[in-house]
């Protein structure tokens, strides 16, 4: 039921040299041990097909690189993922910096949506933020997990929604489906479906996803910052607080939001310029009041 080791091993050399490119090798190779020992038939197939029209890449990277100098897209992992794609047949490795982005996001106002067979990232922002909403919206399409199209099913779709009462417009997007984004969901859901904080959540907290965690929960309270950790419970806000110590030397203490059973992670003053020099570098300029 699996395709051959070794024609999955030439269709992978074949693909590199084509490409003339070391990175795009690196990621055919693996692709080769993913599928080699994971993928049926039918998957490897549909590897098969993918490989023979990525034959005519050479010639589209011209006509494509003249696109990215206008709009700074990264085409060529955008051609990893396509619309039609159904998110079973969306498996393999992830982006380092996407991981890191999402990450931060489902720390604040995101979330990870079972839709199908896989999950996708769901993301607002009030028409207040459409600035920090547009530099998210940016860093995920010149990745290629949404379209600057949007299509007709709401999938990679900017929406604008308008609360009933109070008029208060927001931005939208989601994702593309992966069934290899379930263990994103996992990493921050229990059983219900309620957001927790996980101890392995450690190993994905850098730089990035605490700026956007910020950008998203972060206000300036008194000569600190303040992450708004509602949704999460004492014992998971002051894990936190630990993997900001250990990871970062950040000093952050718990305290009451003003509601019963919600909470909110203060950094300390003496840990500011801390925090500052390792977000700020990576935040849009509009955010910088959160850590000024």
């Amino acid at each position: 039921e699996v395709c051959p080791k070794w024609l999955n091993l030439i269709l992978c050399l074949f693909v590199g040299i084509t490409h003339w490119v070391l990175p795009m090798f690196l990621l055919c190779y693996v692709d080769y041990v993913w599928a080699s020992c994971f993928s049926p038939l039918a998957n490897n197939l549909l590897k098969l097909a993918n490989l023979v029209n990525s034959l005519f890449w050479p010639f589209a990277r011209y006509f494509s690189s003249r696109r990215n100098r206008r709009g700074g897209l990264d085409t060529e992992h955008k051609a990893f993922f396509h619309p039609k794609i159904k998110a079973k047949n969306r498996h393999g490795p992830h982006r380092w910096e996407f991981v890191q982005v999402a990450v931060g996001l489902l720390l604040s106002d995101a979330h990870a949506e079972v839709h199908g067979n896989g999950v996708r990232i769901s993301f607002q922002q009030e028409k207040t933020f459409a600035d920090y909403f547009s530099f998210v919206y940016g860093i995920l399409e010149r990745l290629g997990y949404v379209t600057r199209k949007g299509v007709s099913d709401g999938t990679g779709e900017v929406s604008f929604h308008t609360r009933n009462q109070g008029a208060r417009t927001y931005f939208r997007l989601n994702t593309f489906t992966f069934s290899s984004l379930i263990w994103l969901r996992e990493l921050f859901y229990d059983a219900n479906g309620v957001k927790v904080i996980r101890p392995e959540l450690i190993n994905y907290l850098t730089p990035i996803s605490l700026r956007h965690a910020i950008c998203g929960d972060g206000s300036s309270t008194d000569y600190g910052t303040s992450l708004s950790f509602n949704s999460f419970t004492y014992e998971e806000c002051v894990l936190f607080t630990n993997m900001l110590k250990e990871k970062f030397g950040i000093i952050a203490s718990v305290q009451s939001a003003g509601a019963p059973n919600q909470y909110r992670v203060y950094i300390q003053a003496a840990s500011m310029n801390t925090l500052r020099a390792i977000v700020l570098p990576h935040m849009p300029k509009s955010m910088h009041y959160k850590v000024i």
